[in-house]
């Protein structure tokens, strides 16, 4: 059977980044960024959350390269 691509929402990728804040110094630098309300960390999100990845291994990839 097919089965559609899950996503990661604004929400998802926060909760990842988070979890890896607790093994990982940059995550919690970049945890605090993305969570302090200003303009440029909702940018940041947005374009985080164009980029569709479909789990945290995705979004560490993209981060990391």
């Amino acid at each position: 059977t097919f089965k559609y691509k899950t996503i990661m929402n604004r929400e998802q990728i926060l909760s990842a980044i988070k979890g890896l804040a607790m093994s990982q110094g940059s995550y919690g630098r970049m945890y605090e960024f993305l969570t302090n309300g200003t303009d440029e960390a909702e940018d940041t999100l947005t374009i985080l959350e164009e980029h569709n990845f479909g789990d945290a291994v995705d979004m560490v990839m993209f981060i990391e390269s």
